[in-house]
């Protein structure tokens, strides 16, 4: 598995800036910005484990990445002397994520934002520890597994499998207004 920013220079895909966080623990910010429309051809990492570096992958207006059904876009993450380093994947207003593939988690900060205006379709799997945050739209037609805390201000139509870890509820099949909810501990 290639880390984005290995793959960036093989597939020249993202426009990069970096600037120095505010508080915090006075790391970096790297932002790569999707520049055009691109599924990844490759299994890629999004690695904030070194140094205090703070790493966004963020799909802009207008662009769309979707990741293949035989792929994986993981995000690396740790948390060090409390400051933690962490990931994200943005999606602004007017952006499209389409997973047919994986996104998964390694470490306890991984963040998946997705704006007012934009859209991820999952027909995989996704898996975040840390924090989803839905202002625009989310349809679930796969597994979509939450460790942390889960906050929809926006719309999450789920047609399969919502894992919400923060508060232990399972929920199933919720299209059409319909669906089975098991509240219980899992692991």
């Amino acid at each position: 598995m290639s880390n984005l920013q290995t793959y960036n220079n093989s597939n020249n895909v993202f426009n990069i800036n970096s600037s120095q966080s505010i508080g915090g623990g006075g790391g970096v910010i790297i932002k790569y910005i999707l520049k055009e429309d691109h599924a990844l051809n490759s299994n890629v990492n999004i690695d904030a484990t070194s140094g205090q570096n703070y790493k966004y992958l963020i799909i802009p207006t207008g662009k769309t990445l979707t990741i293949d059904s035989d792929k994986t876009l993981n995000i690396k993450s740790n948390s060090i002397g409390g400051t933690g380093n962490f990931a994200a994947i943005i999606i602004q207003d007017g952006g499209t994520l389409t997973n047919k593939g994986a996104i998964t988690r390694e470490g306890d900060y991984s963040i998946l934002k997705i704006e007012d205006g934009a859209l991820l379709t999952n027909t995989g799997n996704i898996t975040i520890d840390k924090t989803i945050d839905i202002d625009g739209t989310l349809t679930n037609n796969g597994t979509l597994t939450n460790g942390g805390t889960l906050t929809n201000t926006g719309t999450l139509t789920n047609n399969n499998l919502v894992l919400d870890k923060s508060s232990n509820i399972f929920t199933f099949n919720s299209d059409g207004g319909i669906s089975q909810t098991l509240n219980t501990i899992f692991t």
